[in-house]
């Protein structure tokens, strides 16, 4: 039987562009009864470190074989961000300060930490290592992947040029662990993460109105929004069908008494076309915010999306809406929107120029024009409300809002709970952080997570747990980890690079059956390139039936495991995560690699 446990990969269509995503899938091994201590001939210890007799590698084995995992509820981690009335940073506060609500019910928080910012290191500061065999040294790898993502199906040529420029700033906030995407949600333009501003410099500049309707304001004939479309053809709107027919009736029939029936039949046949096409344009919006959210749920570390837009109103977007913010907080991806059209003037139009209208219908268009303008926000607030985001509108100063975005605090605040008598049952939780004394503070975190799903193969939840915490960028301490790389050159374009797990037994929990001590370590590897993209990893499992004796020694000793893969020059993300089967606890760590060229 192998020693190691299979990996198998699995590419996800990401986006129409045909951008394939990498998602990890760890196939596991299985384990027999701790009753039966036997072990197929020539499964040898090659994962521990505490001793080479025989009886041990019976002991201490890595093979392929039937497994069992209890389902078990992942800690839930916040990391909250508290700024007060001035928008700045509220640092120094304690555990005591803060309490977490699940459903509303108070939870007792298990651990909690302050992450403060430190300043990257100047560009080549960096821990020499020899050129045949070195250890690792840290070298600013991502963190943080931002996705900007422009409505450039929506967006008019000002607002687009505002939008843009304002964007650039976010170059200057930039950090050595920050990946910033740029996309259009027409598909026009697609730019996947990457560190190089110039690059996101000149893709900014690629961002223009590309929508797909024939004709724009002020020259279609009759001018007819989809807003209005479906006022028309949905809500039967008087006012939307009257402006309709009397724009028509004006720009093509120059308001002839006999061609009036004509322009009633080209508004209606007019507002067909715009709700179809408007449909279509909207559904594929979706469906590409969708596809960023799956790209940005890969990613290990922070994940947020941006959505730049001036808003839009329709049933569609409300069916679609639902959705969206689903598979938002399933990826654990916040979604801050800004309204492009930043501090506006509502558009009341030129009400001199009322062309066939006579004043009462000037002044129902007037109103109509105001309430899609107030409505066109809506969508934009739902989504960030939903997801945990902020809704920036009604603001000219976008460009500091960009800069915010990317920008890391200079404090968090990393808090932990388990959550009480949860049933796996599937079901969103709500979640809401409280400060004290609170008075004026603001408190960003996110807004809830989904309870585990009951799962016919308890193998398959805990898979899941596992892929969750691969993708994951923070450290896990339920199973605490040591992590360690190191590489030799191999030639002067691959390196083997070790990567050495190393864990503490006596934080492992272990079940007697038989005068053994049973348990099965499940420890999976990625790596990511210093974009985030996941570009190799393996998974083993670690199947410990130990007497006391032995059990004694590692206790003192721990175990270690090693994994080795083949790389080419550059700089790499290394995440561990290993999980038991017993306690079902989980551990991750997180180590870097800078391989020379």
């Amino acid at each position: 039987m192998p020693v190691w446990c299979r990996l198998s990969w699995l590419g996800l269509q990401a986006k129409p562009s045909a951008l394939v995503l990498l998602a990890l899938l760890l196939v596991f091994c299985e384990w027999r009864p701790c009753e039966s201590a036997q072990v197929p001939a020539g499964a040898a210890n090659s994962a521990t470190q505490s001793t080479t007799a025989s009886d041990t590698q019976a002991e201490i084995s890595t093979y392929d074989t039937s497994s069992t995992f209890r389902i078990h509820v992942n800690v839930v981690p916040v990391r909250v961000v508290v700024r007060d009335q001035r928008g700045n940073v509220v640092k120094n506060l304690g555990k005591e300060d803060f309490q977490i609500l699940d459903n509303g019910k108070p939870q007792i928080i298990a651990t909690f930490a302050i992450d403060r910012a430190v300043a990257p290191a100047a560009s080549g500061d960096k821990t020499p290592v020899d050129t045949n065999r070195g250890t690792s040294a840290p070298t600013g790898l991502p963190e943080r992947f931002v996705a900007l993502v422009f409505d450039d199906i929506h967006l008019s040529a000002q607002d687009a040029i505002f939008a843009r420029s304002a964007a650039t700033k976010i170059l200057e906030a930039m950090t050595p662990v920050d990946r910033i995407a740029v996309y259009g949600d027409s598909g026009a333009v697609e730019q996947d993460f990457t560190g190089d501003p110039a690059v996101l410099r000149d893709t900014l500049l690629r961002i223009i109105p590309r929508s797909t309707r024939e004709g724009s304001v002020g020259t279609a004939c009759p001018n007819i929004s989809y807003f209005q479309a479906e006022q028309m053809l949905v809500f039967h709107d008087r006012d939307a069908i009257n402006l309709a027919n009397a724009d028509a009736w004006s720009c093509a029939f120059h308001d002839d008494p006999k061609a009036y029936p004509a322009a009633v039949r080209l508004a209606q046949a007019t507002a067909q076309q715009v709700s179809a096409q408007g449909e279509v344009e909207i559904d594929a919006a979706f469906q590409r915010l969708a596809d960023y959210i799956r790209a940005l749920a890969s990613k290990p570390g922070e994940r947020k999306l941006v959505l730049v837009s001036p808003g839009f109103v329709s049933t569609e977007a409300s069916r679609n809406l639902s959705n969206l913010i689903d598979r938002a907080l399933e990826a654990k991806v916040i979604v801050d929107t800004i309204d492009a059209r930043g501090l506006y003037t509502p558009d009341m139009g030129d009400v001199t120029q009322s062309g066939g209208m006579n004043a009462q219908l000037g002044g129902a268009a007037t109103r109509f024009r105001l309430q899609e303008q107030s409505l066109a926000g809506e969508v934009l607030g739902s989504i960030a409300a939903g997801t945990g985001g902020e809704w920036f509108h009604n603001r000219n100063d976008l460009d500091e809002r960009f800069r915010q975005i990317v920008s890391a605090p200079p404090t968090s605040y990393l808090l932990t709970f388990s959550p009480q008598g949860l049933k796996p049952d599937g079901r969103y939780h709500t979640l809401k952080v409280k400060v004290s004394p609170g008075a004026g503070y603001v408190v960003e975190a996110r807004h809830g997570y989904f309870a585990p799903a009951v799962a016919s193969d308890p193998a398959a939840q805990a898979h899941a747990e596992i892929e969750e915490a691969l993708f994951s960028h923070d450290d896990l301490n339920e199973l605490p980890i040591e992590l360690k790389t190191q590489f030799f050159m191999k030639d002067a374009g691959e390196a083997a690079v070790s990567v050495l797990a190393h864990f503490d037994v006596k934080a492992v929990h272990f079940r007697k059956a038989e005068e053994r001590n049973c348990d099965d370590l499940v420890v999976a590897a990625a790596i990511f390139d210093k974009n985030g993209n996941l570009v190799t990893g393996d998974s083993k499992t670690l199947k410990l039936r130990v007497r006391d004796a032995t059990l004694e020694r590692l206790r003192n000793s721990g175990v270690t495991i090693k994994s080795t893969f083949d790389l080419k020059p550059g700089e790499y993300l290394v995440r561990v995560v290993a999980r038991d089967s017993e306690g079902a606890q989980i551990g991750g760590r997180n180590a870097s690699v800078d391989i020379p060229y």
